[in-house]
């Protein structure tokens, strides 16, 4: 003890500290532009000798720290620049403005354009009718019951497809461990009414044969088999909304646990595991988006010289925006943020806040201060890096480090907010300093930089759309792996849709909103082109059965109906009928079930091979 006191004692201060002269030097050769200005945000407990000792630059005392061995060293005085005036800063040339939605002039203006309506500007009939389109086609490319049966494929429709989407909707507001459920008609379980419109084995069908695309589409890109639903609606997102002035960059994830190369893993996030998207939305609504691999590229953007891919990707992102006539200023967090990406989009005239990590190319030296350093609470400090942007180092429950070229921490009246603040934990890094401003109290309205506060309320934009798809989220368990994006861009659509209608003046919840949009396709799928139940009736009872099993030993008798049987050909295989007939009826061993061929009778409707050496086309309209 008593040499700790010699040594402290014979330990000299003003040796230690540096001039402003020297300082200006220094940071010369850094290339830093920096004016000093003395600043203490907070005055409490700190007495007039602190005071006068302050004037210049802001010294953090020396502090002993425990080694591994255990013993102590005494830490080196780290020397912070004090607050500089970023006299560059930027300034739009156009005043910030409020979202605003741009739906047909035909649309109602005022609020009561319904739901239903608004979400047919996204899923317009051209999307249901080639989703139907495909889904017939992969439902054939499958065999969906092609040889007849209870489960025999019959094609859908955009409305019947509308009804299938109100469904899953539905399902989405009211939650069930299984699908069955929904159908039951036990008094044990809850009565869901809008499944009289549709079966069960009709739900089940459309799930399991719902294509975006036709089935011959290749895997490039990797998420082609969500393309060109993807396209179609990611313009659609632009076109019909503009955001307002602060927009935010951040990534999702879109929960997918199975088999993919494509997925990617992320320890600690509430979805741990799936597809990461990177999005620029705003309050909830998602204007631009781009899909990422874990083992390919970002596709559909252009490498930017001296930017990172990631960095090019928000650029390409940024573009999306009308930022020539309009002004935006674009909040992300420290994956995303440097100084060379913030100098570019201010070239662009958008303006950029977010928080970055210290070992950040080009990140002033001085300011960075490890997540272990115990400062005051509120110590303020920053440097200008090539008169473009502003690097910042602000002392909270740890060292928050933030790069911008919007802001400046200079002026006490403009930027500085007042904000009631929590009282942390006993535990967090800098407990023993940052309670102390609190006197006692669980919270205390502070003072605050406005670049912090600015961040915290504009950086909401990305959370604000996964928060509200993880309250009604449709995603069904599904054995594809594309799928899951399929109800990302589903739910993503819904959330925009109800976005616009809140801008409109909508007073309908989020959940009103879902369930009243779910009822509304419901009643445009049964409505515009409904089928009398006599029609239908009489149609399913004119369907003939023409699947061969050995308690069926007759072949159907439409091979002897009028007209012309003629052989037509498809680009897709199929069990020859005549073959199994004899192979699983009769039992003859010349003929095999799984023999496959690609023509079909055009009059009986089931496939029939002709080979030079047997010609089932023939015999099976021939035989008795």
């Amino acid at each position: 003890m008593d040499s700790n006191l010699e040594f402290l004692s014979s330990f000299d201060v003003s040796d230690t500290q540096v001039s402003s002269s020297s300082f200006t030097h220094e940071t010369d050769e850094l290339s830093f532009s920096v004016v000093c200005q003395t600043r203490w945000l907070l005055g409490e407990g700190d007495s007039d000798e602190d005071d006068e000792q302050a004037e210049g630059n802001v010294v953090v005392p020396v502090r002993s720290v425990k080694t591994r061995k255990g013993k102590k060293a005494a830490r080196e005085e780290r020397y912070l620049p004090p607050a500089p005036s970023f006299n560059d800063v930027f300034l739009h040339n156009m005043e910030p403005h409020a979202a605003q939605s741009k739906l047909p002039q035909a649309l109602p203006l005022d609020s009561d354009i319904s739901p239903c309506t608004i979400f047919s500007l996204f899923f317009t009939d051209t999307v249901l009718s080639d989703l139907a389109v495909n889904t017939n086609a992969y439902a054939e490319f499958k065999e969906g019951g092609a040889l007849g049966g209870s489960h025999h494929w019959e094609d859908t429709t955009p409305d019947e497809l509308r009804v299938f989407l109100a469904i899953i909707i539905y399902m989405g507001i009211f939650k069930s461990t299984a699908i069955e459920d929904y159908w039951s008609s036990s008094p044990d379980y809850p009565q869901h009414t809008i499944t009289n419109f549709m079966s069960l084995t009709r739900f089940q069908q459309l799930k399991r044969f719902l294509h975006a695309c036709p089935p011959d589409t290749p895997d490039d890109p990797w998420f082609s088999k969500i393309e060109p639903l993807t396209t179609r609606l990611a313009k659609d997102f632009t076109r019909y909304y503009i955001p307002s002035t602060n927009v935010s960059i951040d990534e999702m994830i879109v929960r997918f646990s199975g088999r993919s190369a494509h997925t990617i893993r992320m320890k600690g996030k509430p979805t741990p595991e799936g597809y990461k998207i990177l999005a620029l939305c705003e309050a909830g609504y998602t204007y631009a988006f781009l899909y990422t691999s874990r083992i390919k590229s970002i596709i559909g953007i252009e490498k930017i010289p001296g930017l990172s891919l990631t960095s090019s990707a928000v650029v390409h992102l940024a573009k999306t925006l009308p930022y020539s006539t309009r002004t935006f200023n674009i909040y992300m967090d420290n994956y995303f943020s440097n100084v060379c990406l913030f100098k570019f989009l201010r070239g662009l005239n958008i303006g950029a806040c977010g928080t970055v990590r210290i070992n950040s190319a080009d990140f002033p030296e001085p300011l960075k201060v490890s997540k272990s350093e115990k400062l005051d609470w509120n110590k303020l400090s920053g440097v200008v890096v090539n008169n473009q942007v502003l690097a910042i180092v602000w002392m909270d429950n740890a060292p928050v480090t933030m790069l911008t070229t919007i802001h400046s921490i200079t002026d006490e009246e403009k930027d500085f907010v007042a904000r009631v603040r929590r009282r942390p934990r006993e535990t967090s890094t800098n407990a023993d300093r940052t309670r102390a401003v609190f006197n006692g109290q669980p919270t205390a309205e502070l003072k605050i930089p406005k670049v912090i506060d600015d961040y915290n309320h504009n950086m909401n934009g990305v959370d604000l759309s996964d928060q509200f798809r993880s309250y009604y989220n449709t995603q069904l368990t599904v054995l594809r792996t594309w799928m899951p994006l399929f109800f990302w861009i589903f739910d993503t659509t819904i959330i925009n849709a109800y976005r616009i209608y809140t801008v409109r003046g909508g007073t309908l919840s989020h959940k009103d909103f879902r369930l009243k949009l779910a009822w509304g396709l419901v009643h445009q799928g049964t409505h515009s082109k409904k089928r009398s139940q006599d029609k239908e009736i009489a149609r399913r009872k004119a369907r003939k059965k023409t699947y061969v099993t050995k308690t069926k030993s007759q072949l159907p008798l439409t091979r002897f109906s009028p007209g012309s049987h003629l052989p037509r050909s498809t680009d897709v295989k199929s069990n020859c009928y005549f073959c199994r007939y004899q192979d699983t009826v009769i039992g003859d061993k010349n003929y095999n079930k799984k023999n496959q061929t690609t023509w079909y009778c055009s009059i009986c409707k089931v496939h029939l091979c002709m080979l030079p050496h047997r010609n089932c086309f023939s015999d099976y309209h021939d035989v008795e």
